[in-house]
């Protein structure tokens, strides 16, 4: 089974949604937005290889998963292990971070 590494900057994405979503509707939601990209983000496990293919990107190891609005960005290290590098709210990746 593949481990899950959360980059610095992917769990701070997640931080602000939760506090996004929590500031403008409810703590119940942002709870259950938030459990449902953990669900998905923990669906790579078992199929890492899930997530589509960045457009520009050659080497495939970097894959978008989507859950709602938002985007994951994922980057397949080895066999073994896979890190999620950014979440973002819309279709405009910021490609700067790869």
């Amino acid at each position: 089974m593949v481990r899950i590494n959360w980059t610095k900057s992917a769990f701070e994405d997640l931080k602000n949604i939760a506090n996004y979503i929590s500031a403008t509707h409810s703590v119940k939601e942002s709870r259950s937005i938030i459990k449902s990209i953990r669900i998905k983000v923990g669906n790579l496990k078992v199929s890492p290889q899930t997530g589509i293919v960045i457009d520009g990107i050659t080497d495939g190891a970097i894959r978008q998963i989507d859950e709602k609005q938002y985007k994951i960005i994922y980057k397949i290290i080895s066999s073994e292990q896979i890190d999620i590098l950014t979440i973002h709210e819309s279709i405009s990746i910021n490609r700067n971070i790869f």
